[in-house]
């Protein structure tokens, strides 16, 4: 009698300890599996601002003309490595300078194993970044890359968030880092006004505007600007990406001139 009293005991026992273990685990399943999705992403808008928008390259004979993609690097801090450059993609980075290395050195290391077995540069680097993020993001014991990245390769445009999330751009530009949802809002404002793709000086006055606009046009500091073409190597009949560095002069230009303008609409609308 006594034994089979124990033994219901023993069974009621096990089958409460049971259900608390399933309704933990249904607990577990129910919540959100990126934990500390809202700092990582906090932090990785707070260094820098990257735009890059579509524009045409134009030959002196102003016959024959290139699509190009116009980089625009706004970066207030020297720590945070801004971009990294490979053979047939180039990467920029806003965030925490410890998970931006971290992560260019894993690109690095898979770019090079790629052209050590197959002789070629990977064919998607917004694919291997973005599950290299999303796992970091998904693994409960750590937190997610407190970086944001904008892979441009085949003249397309991705951008990736903390949680591996990945974004192909179709549109004539975009934004990424401080201030990014402002920053494209104006850029896809202009624009609307353009009825064919702007040229490369029309697409730098309008990536700055867009940028002194969402924040102050005092407070921004001369950013780094590159050019992307693409150009098909003859002894291979593959594509490379050819990068060039705008002049820091004609961007300061650009950038004092949008600053008088703005100083006189202001006046103007005091006098008014």
């Amino acid at each position: 009698m006594h034994n089979k009293i124990l033994f219901r005991l023993l069974y009621l026992i096990e089958f409460v300890a049971f259900i608390s273990v399933s309704f933990a685990s249904s607990s577990v399943k129910t919540s959100s599996p990126v934990t500390n999705w809202e700092t990582s992403f906090a932090a990785s808008s707070l260094q820098g601002t990257v735009i890059a928008i579509s524009c045409k390259t134009e030959q002196e004979d102003d016959i024959k003309s290139d699509n190009a993609l116009m980089i625009l690097l706004q970066n207030p801090s020297n720590s945070v490595p801004s971009f990294t450059v490979l053979d047939r993609a180039f990467v920029a980075w806003t965030g925490f300078a410890v998970d931006v290395e971290c992560l260019t050195n894993e690109l690095l290391q898979f770019t090079d194993d790629h052209i050590s077995i197959y002789n070629q540069g990977p064919k998607n680097v917004a694919t291997f970044l973005a599950s290299r993020i999303r796992k970091e993001a998904f693994y409960r014991s750590g937190r997610p890359y407190a970086v944001q990245t904008l892979v441009v390769q085949h003249q397309r445009v991705w951008t990736i968030d903390p949680s591996g999330s990945c974004i192909l751009w179709n549109s004539g530009a975009t934004a990424m880092g401080r201030e990014a949802v402002a920053v494209r809002k104006q850029l896809h404002k202009a624009l609307q006004a353009h009825t064919t793709v702007p040229s490369v000086t029309q697409a730098l006055r309008i990536a700055l505007e867009a940028l002194s606009k969402s924040t102050s046009t005092k407070e921004i500091d001369l950013p780094r600007v590159f050019l992307l073409t693409e150009t098909k190597e003859q002894s291979t009949e593959s594509n490379f990406l050819r990068i060039e560095t705008m002049n820091d002069d004609i961007v300061r230009e650009q950038l004092q001139t949008i600053s008088r303008e703005s100083d006189d609409d202001d006046d103007n609308n005091k006098n008014n």
